[in-house]
This record gives structure tokens, sequence and C-alpha cells, in this order.
């Protein structure tokens, strides 16, 4: 029971990318299926000619006849290529639903987020919310190390050295240092700078971090039109917003955000 449940777990959680494959093996596979189908239709072809004429009628088969022998040969071939491609669109209507609720609970937090940053700034000096802020960051950056830093095969590692670091936004741990990640940023913005109208994503922050790509990361990221309809942009650089502290083994690591929020690039 346990196996069947974390099955069906697993099925769960890559229902699109299952039904996207077996919607594409179905039809791959009804290639050869319409090669075996089409020798029936053949034979079926001249055996009702030849049953035509042994009865003395014209052995020309009528359009209603061909249609027959049709559907009866290659009605294989139709039923791979129907639930190949319903599955293929069913995975797409999954997706869809999932990148429209992960959108709504993102507009939902980041609103929260920001709406209590506000709260905070108007209710002390700046300094001071300042410190509340980077307090926030170290306490997240603690969560994310407790939780994970202590499988060391689960970290990532680069070519960039061996510092343990941590990206706040998506809680990712990875092996760096603090110039790769600053010159993964300066070359983030020579990107979105190069050409305003492409925005960037998380991934190409991956890419420059010598990190491998993820679903997540090409969802978010930062597009320089919208931003000047903000006020902050497009000159406004992507930094990297540094935490620091000692994990219980004692290992020091490295936690960042970027100080530019990302935001949903689906619709733009």
């Amino acid at each position: 029971m346990k196996m069947l449940k974390n099955i069906w777990r697993f099925a769960g959680v890559h229902s699109p990318c299952l039904l996207t494959a077996g919607g594409l093996i179905s039809l791959v596979t009804a290639i050869p299926t319409a090669v075996k189908c089409k020798g029936k239709a053949d034979r079926l072809y001249i055996q009702k000619q030849s049953e035509k004429q042994t009865a003395g009628e014209d052995p020309k088969l009528t359009k209603k006849e061909t249609f027959g022998i049709w559907a009866q040969a290659y009605w294989p071939v139709a039923t791979e290529v129907v639930v190949g491609s319903a599955m293929i669109i069913l995975s797409d209507v999954k997706m869809n639903g999932r990148n429209n609720a992960l959108k709504v609970a993102l507009v939902a937090s980041q609103g929260e987020i920001e709406t209590l940053r506000e709260t905070i700034r108007e209710e002390m000096d700046e300094k001071e919310a300042q410190k509340i802020f980077d307090r926030a960051d170290q306490k997240a950056s603690e969560k994310i190390i407790d939780r994970d830093g202590a499988h060391d095969e689960e970290i990532e590692k680069t070519c960039h050295g061996d510092q343990l670091c941590c990206d706040l936004w998506s809680g990712r741990l990875f092996y760096s240092n603090v110039e790769a990640i600053r010159r993964a940023f300066n070359d983030l913005n020579e990107q979105r700078l190069r050409d305003t109208s492409i925005p960037v994503s998380f991934n190409d922050l991956y890419y420059y971090l010598d990190l491998e790509t993820t679903e997540g990361g090409g969802y978010f990221g930062w597009d320089a039109i919208a931003e000047i309809a903000e006020g902050c942009g497009p000159g406004s650089n992507i930094l990297p917003d540094f935490v620091s502290g000692i994990t219980n083994d004692g290992r020091t690591y490295l936690g960042f955000k970027p100080t530019i929020e990302p935001i949903w690039l689906l619709d733009i």
C-alpha cells in the first residue's frame, strides 16, 4: 500500500509530464500501426472485390464499402491518434491550471508582504525598518539551512567555489562564492539592458550561476518595460542582497535575494 501511495503521489505531481510523454508515445507508435493497418486494408479490399465478383456483381467497391473497410482496418490508428492528442491537450489544461493557481498564490503573497513592509516603514524610521527586514532574511536562511543543510549530497555543486550559498527566493542550496554571485547578477543586468523588450527569468540567473534551470525559474523574472511603468527601471540594476550565518555543524553560509522582486512572466 505504501508503494502504491508513493506511485499515486508521484503520478499526481508529475501528471502533466506523464500525460505529454504518453501522448507523444501514442502518436509515434501510430506510425508503425498505420503501416500494419494498410496491409490489412489491402487484404480486406481484395477479399471484398473477390466476394462481389464471385456473386456476379461489379467488383468495383462503392464509397460506403470502401469507408467500411477503412474503418475496420484503421480503427487502431485512429484510436492511438485520438488518445495521444487527448493526453497532450489534458496535459496542457493541467499545466495551465497549475500556472494560474501559482500566479494567484504569488500575487496574494506578494501583496501581503508589500503591505507589511509599507506598514513597518510607516511605524518606524528607515534604519530600524531595514534591521527588521535583514533579520527576516536571516531567519529565512536559517530555516532553509536547518532543513537541508545537513544533507550534503543534496547541495548542488558549481565550478565557482566551495562556499555554501542559499538562494532565499527559491530555497536552493549550492556551492559557490560571493564574487561569482555578484558576477552572475552583473551578467544578468547586462543581458536585460542589452534588449529591454525581452524579459529575463530566474533561469537566466541560474545559468550565470552555473546551476541547472528549473520549471519555476522560467515563470518568474524581471521585465524592464514593467519596471519603467512602476518607475524603477530599466536603469535600476538587480543586485544581490546578502545575509550570512553559521550552520549547526559550524560551516559558514551565504544567503542572498535580488533587490528587485521578480514578477510573473507568463502574462507578458
